[in-house]
């Protein structure tokens, strides 16, 4: 331990300049946290009362502080250090008052076991980390019958600090598997009102929808008229057609040609342009004249994905969960009997504010079907609680989850329609971060 020691303002005049004499406060205070844990785990002397004291409420504090504020501090090492400081402050209680003959380090590797299972809820790979760093099977009883008791606590009062900063953040997550209300519901009941563009489309029309969505993908039908679905094409996309075509159609406008449209912006200058697919504004900026050219069209059929991934509008929504979770989707088009876009899916809509809209309207428009569910679930073993969330009138626990959900995900979605709507009243995601259609990175 003598490589650990800080001896601050104490005093060397030991054999080999080793220190006779050290201070506890600056061992933990003014030394690493690596360092910092060790001598909680490992030191045989007693450290003061005063000092475990004072070490775990300034620490503990900064720890909450700092994961508020835009640092890179992590609360993993954090953990460790405030549980570890606190089980070794019970440690030398026990030591001093009942039995004195135990080690105080191992209770410092139960308490940190504790803060951090209670904090992230980590179980099993806890276990087998913390058994690892102390090198002693001996100690993986302890350890997990430390982490499983940390857990259920935590429990009973709410969820894991990391789960609820993705509430906090609006993050539509996904679990790993599909709630109980997904396997009832149908897709038509929870889907966005879709913006769609036609194959053909007007320059001034798609500047429009551009300006006035923050959509990351739109469905492209053949026209207005019959909303044929042909295929979606992504938002960065449209910004590169007309960031790339802009040189092409001031060279149309100043020939004066009589031809009916500009010329198509070729595949390869479009990709040249990826990743760092230009802004709106950049996009848009020379655009602004409608008498100029806002009624020139702008052919899409070059561009579309034509085979995206899609679904019916009465399919299962667990279907449509499936598809999100394993090919990680963030927009899935919604198609009626005649391949007309009937809706679009997103994250937003698996929402728990979007599942009791949808259960209120399920109940509503097909009540036999939904009161079958509710049966096959009260008599299926392990399902009735989640048979209480399908009773009328008692939505209370899907509400009061969706208190924390996104305000995009409160919307009214019963009715179905073309016009550009914003980002908050369809739920689109406007993730950055270039994903095709079919879920793989581009």
């Amino acid at each position: 331990m003598a490589e650990n020691v800080c001896r601050y303002n104490c005093p060397s005049t030991g054999q080999y300049d080793w220190p006779d004499q050290y201070s506890p406060s600056a061992n933990l205070f003014f030394t690493t946290s690596e360092k910092a844990i060790k001598n909680l785990f490992h030191n045989q002397d007693k450290i003061p009362y005063g000092t475990l004291v004072g070490f775990f409420t300034v620490y503990f504090l900064l720890a909450c502080w700092t994961y508020g504020i835009g640092v890179p501090s992590g609360l993993f090492v954090p953990s460790l250090l405030t549980g570890a400081a606190f089980g070794r402050l019970v440690g030398h209680v026990v030591q001093d008052y009942i039995y004195p003959d135990i080690d105080a380090g191992i209770y410092a590797l139960v308490g940190a076991a504790s803060f951090l299972a209670g904090m992230a809820r980590i179980t099993i790979s806890l276990t087998v980390i913390l058994m690892e760093c102390s090198r002693s099977v001996q100690n993986g009883l302890p350890i997990m019958l430390t982490v499983m008791f940390a857990k259920w606590v935590g429990d009973i009062f709410n969820v894991g600090l990391y789960d609820i900063h993705i509430e906090l953040e609006h993050v539509p997550f996904l679990e790993p598997f599909p709630e109980d209300e997904h396997h009832v519901l149908q897709v038509h009941e929870v889907m966005s009102r879709p913006v769609n563009i036609p194959i053909k489309c007007q320059l001034q029309e798609l500047i429009s929808v551009l300006s006035s969505t923050e959509h990351s993908t739109f469905p492209v039908v053949n026209n207005h008229e019959t909303q044929l679905f042909r295929g979606v094409i992504r938002r960065d996309y449209l910004c590169g057609i007309l960031k790339a075509g802009q040189k092409n159609w001031e060279e149309f406008i100043k020939t004066e040609s009589d031809g009916p449209d500009p010329p198509m912006v070729e595949v390869h200058d479009l990709m040249r342009l990826y990743p760092c697919f230009p802004s709106v504004e950049e996009a848009t900026e020379a655009w602004y004249e409608p008498t100029a050219h806002g009624a020139f069209v702008v052919d899409l059929s070059n561009y579309v994905n034509p085979e995206p991934y899609t679904i019916g509008h009465k399919a299962c929504l667990a279907r449509a969960y499936r598809l999100f979770r394993q090919m990680g989707l963030r927009c899935l088009p919604v198609t009626n009997g005649q391949h007309q876009v009937a809706g679009v899916l997103t994250r937003q809509d698996f929402t728990h504010h979007s599942l009791a809209e949808g259960l209120g309207r399920a109940e509503s428009m097909r009540p036999d079907e939904m009161e079958l569910a509710r049966h096959r679930l009260e008599n299926k073993p392990g399902e009735k609680l989640s048979a209480k969330l399908f009773r009328k009138g008692n939505k209370t626990n899907l509400l009061s989850r969706a208190k924390s959900a996104p305000i995009g995900a409160m919307r009214a979605t019963s009715g179905l329609s073309s016009s550009p709507s914003p980002q908050g009243s369809s739920g689109y995601n406007s993730d950055p971060n270039p994903i095709s259609d079919s879920g793989s990175p581009v």
